[in-house]
C-alpha cells in the first residue's frame, strides 16, 4: 500500500485513497488498472503463460537424464499443490500476485518425521511481511514467524534483492494516459459531451443558469432519443473534436506499447498485429518466450530448488518447467533447424536430445560428416575402392 502523505510502500496493494496520483489527475490501483483491457490482457498472459507450462522433476547422472515422476516435489509441483485447487490454478494466482502485488508466497507445508515438503499453500500477499534476519529470510504471517526455508517467495522486480516492487507503482502514469484515454472515448460516445448555446439576444445571469442547468439536466439523461426544445432564439452548437483527438480515439497503441514495455510482453501478443506476418510471428513468439517467459520460469525454478529438495538432492536433481511445450506449433521448424546444426558439425546428436530433455544414445557424441556432396574425383576414387 501506498501512503498518500509519504509516497513510501507499506504494503501489497493500493486502496483507492492510497493510489497513485498520476499527472492528469487520475488514480491508478489494482482495479482500475485491470479494467483496462491491454493490461488486464497482459497480466492474464504472463501468469497463463507459466500456469500452463509441463513442469517436471530430473536427475542428473553424469550425462544421464532421468524423469522423477515419483518424486514427491513432482507431484505437487505437477499434479496436486494442495487440498484446494488445481496446479494450474495455483502457479496462475502465485505469477498474478507477484506481477500486480510485488510478491507471491506459497507456504511449505512438511512431514513431520522425514521433513518431506507435502503441500504448498499460496497466502495472500497482504497478510506476509518480509523479514530480513542476520543469516536468512523470515516471514510473518498473521502474528507467527514463518522460517524462510518453508516459504516459497517469488517476485520479478526488486530494488533490494528479498522483496519485490509493485509495477503499478511505477507504470500509474501510462496506466493513467490508458484511463484517461477510456473516459474520454465513453464521455464522447454517451451523447453531448460538451458545447455552447447561442443567442443573440442579452440573457439574465439568473436565467442563463436555468437555461444550462434545464439542458445538462435534459441531455444528461440515460437512453436513446433525447430531446431538448431551445427557444428564443437559442441554437446548441456542440464543440467537435479535433482530427487528432479522433485518431487517439481510434488507436491505442501507444498506451499498449507502454504496458508491454512495463510487463515486459511482446506486443503481438496483445493483438497487436499491425508489425507481424506469416514469415515473422514464429520469430516474435520465440522471442517472447526468451525475453519475457524464460527469465520468469528460471527465478521460479530456482526458488523451487533451493526451497523444496533436500540438501544431498540439490546436488543432481532440478525442476524443469517445459518452455518447449509452446513451440508445438512449429515442430517442423525446430526439426529443420536441430537438423542444420547437426549435419554442418555444430553439434552433436546427444547434444540435440539434450536440448530436447532426451536420454542420450549409443554413439551419439561424435560428431555427423554429411557425404551426400562430393568432388568427381571423391567419387572416382570411392568407385575405385568399391570396384576393388
Amino acid at each position: 500500500m501506498r501512503s498518500s502523505t509519504t509516497g513510501k510502500t507499506t504494503g501489497s496493494g493500493f486502496p483507492f485513497w492510497g493510489a497513485p496520483v498520476t499527472k492528469s489527475g487520475a488514480r491508478v490501483n489494482e482495479a482500475s488498472a485491470l479494467s483496462i483491457g491491454a493490461f488486464f490482457n497482459a497480466v492474464d498472459l504472463s501468469s497463463n503463460d507459466i500456469a500452463k507450462l509441463p513442469k517436471a522433476v530430473y536427475q542428473k547422472t553424469g550425462d544421464k537424464l532421468e524423469k522423477l515422476t515419483d518424486h514427491p516435489v513432482h507431484f505437487l509441483i505437477s499434479e496436486e499443490p494442495n487440498a484446494f485447487t488445481t496446479p494450474y490454478n495455483f502457479w496462475k494466482y502465485l505469477v498474478y500476485c507477484a506481477i500486480i502485488k510485488k510478491d507471491g508466497y506459497a507456504f511449505i507445508s512438511r512431514d513431520s518425521a522425514t521433513g518431506r515438503p507435502v503441500s504448498l499453500m499460496h497466502l495472500p500477499p497482504n497478510e506476509v511481511t518480509p523479514l530480513k534476519g542476520a543469516d536468512k529470510m523470515y516471514y510473518r504471517y498473521k502474528g507467527q514467524i514463518i522460517d524462510g526455508d518453508d516459504m516459497i517467495h517469488i517476485f520479478f522486480w526488486s530494488d533490494n534483492g528479498y522483496s519485490g516492487l509493485n509495477v503499478i507503482q511505477y507504470a500509474a502514469n501510462a496506466l493513467g494516459v490508458a484511463l484517461d484515454g477510456q473516459n474520454f472515448v465513453g464521455n464522447s460516445f454517451r451523447g453531448v459531451s460538451a458545447g455552447v448555446m447561442e443567442t443573440d439576444q442579452k440573457v439574465d445571469p439568473n436565467v442563463k443558469k436555468i437555461l444550462e442547468d434545464g439542458f445538462r439536466s435534459k441531455m444528461s439523461k440515460e437512453g436513446e432519443h433525447k430531446v431538448a426544445l431551445l427557444d428564443d432564439g437559442f441554437k446548441y452548437k456542440g464543440i467537435n473534436i479535433t482530427p487528432a483527438e479522433a485518431q487517439w480515439i481510434e488507436s491505442d497503441n501507444r498506451s499498449i506499447i507502454a504496458i508491454c514495455q512495463f510487463l515486459n510482453v511482446a506486443p503481438h501478443k496483445l493483438k497487436m498485429l499491425d508489425k507481424a506476418n506469416y514469415s515473422n510471428l514464429q520469430l516474435m513468439t520465440i522471442e517472447h518466450q526468451q525475453d519475457s517467459v524464460m527469465p520468469r520460469t528460471v527465478n521460479i525454478e530456482q526458488e523451487l530448488k533451493r526451497k523444496l529438495f533436500t540438501t544431498s538432492e540439490k546436488a543432481n536433481r532440478y525442476v524443469k518447467f517445459n518452455l518447449r511445450s509452446q513451440l508445438r506449433g512449429d515442430q517442423k521448424t525446430e526439426a529443420e533447424y536441430l537438423t542444420k546444426l547437426i549435419s554442418s558439425k555444430v553439434m552433436t546428436p546427444n547434444e540435440a536430445r539434450k536440448l530436447l530433455e532426451m536420454n542420450p544414445m549409443e554413439g551419439g557424441d561424435e560428431l555427423l560428416q554429411m557425404v551426400n556432396m562430393q568432388t568427381d574425383k571423391q567419387l572416382a576414387a570411392a568407385k575405385k575402392t568399391g570396384d576393388e
